[in-house]
């Protein structure tokens, strides 16, 4: 694992020529006031990352991102698993979403998932070997085509799907699902400690974490899983949804690749401590 951070920076002479110096590649772009910026990747062990720092040591902290080899996937235990375009935009949120604990007109400190259908306005545009999505405000959540549908099903894996429906006529759209995963690791799988930051809600003092750059499970809870769990939702960036976070075993992994079902998935392996 390789830890990379993404910056998006006013672009100077001084940044252009370290930029330029460590061949850091970087993209161009105008802001409404007119200052071009620059928007750029390094990795936290490269010399250009130290350089930077010490050009602007008083810039924020960047976005960090954890970047795997596939020999680091096809060789890990455990992964995460999430979809990584978000295709499926909701309607009728109201009907699929309980909101509590309210504060002021139309907000909420909680929202959860009701178990009900969702809902969207026309079937996703999508390429031919693209079989899985998710929606915004609801990341964690998997949507699928009928045809990985159909290949999950053939493992006979704790997963219930549910036809997503038309908004207005309320019958399914055709071919697009969503995922339910009905079993759960407990909270105690959990290794939190490293957590970078912790929410807590201000009514009821319910806690959220924000997700590891790699999530860190004790092993011993996954003795005895199937191929395809889920943590509690615990997970979140400070707002109001609590998100779970998907794991799938090796053995699903490979059977995912060898059936072309990877593409639009991101899969990172889980570190399993004792």
């Amino acid at each position: 694992m390789k830890v990379v951070c993404h910056f998006s920076r006013p672009l100077d002479p001084a940044l252009e020529t370290l930029l330029e110096k460590y061949g850091v590649s970087y993209k161009r772009f105008e802001m409404p006031d007119k200052r071009e910026y620059a928007s750029f990747d390094i990795p936290e062990t490269s010399p250009a990352y130290a350089a930077f720092r010490q050009l602007r040591p008083d810039e924020p902290a960047p976005i960090r991102n954890a970047v795997f080899t596939e020999r680091e996937r096809e060789n890990a235990q455990w992964l995460t698993c999430a979809a990584l375009t978000a295709k499926v935009e909701l309607q009728r949120e109201e009907d699929s979403f309980t909101c509590s604990e309210p504060f002021g007109e139309g907000m909420a400190r909680h929202r959860t998932w009701n178990g009900g259908p969702f809902y969207v306005a026309k079937p996703i545009s999508r390429k031919p070997n693209q079989h899985f999505f998710t929606a915004y405000g609801v990341e964690d959540h998997l949507f699928c085509t009928e045809r990985a549908k159909n290949l999950l099903e053939a493992l006979d894996l704790p997963l219930a799907f549910q036809a997503v429906c038309h908004y207005r006529t309320g019958n399914p759209i055709g071919d697009l699902y969503d995922i339910q995963i009905l079993t759960e690791l407990p909270v105690d799988a959990l290794e939190l400690s490293k957590s970078e930051e912790a929410f807590t809600c201000p009514v009821c003092g319910k806690q959220t974490f924000l997700p590891p750059l790699q999530l860190r499970l004790r092993g011993a809870y996954l003795e005895g899983m199937p191929m395809i769990c889920a943590t509690k939702p615990v997970f979140g960036w400070g707002g109001n949804y609590a998100a779970r976070i998907n794991l799938i075993s090796h053995d699903l992994y490979l059977y995912l690749k060898k059936n072309e079902l990877t593409r639009g998935l991101r899969v990172d392996p889980v570190e399993l401590i004792g």
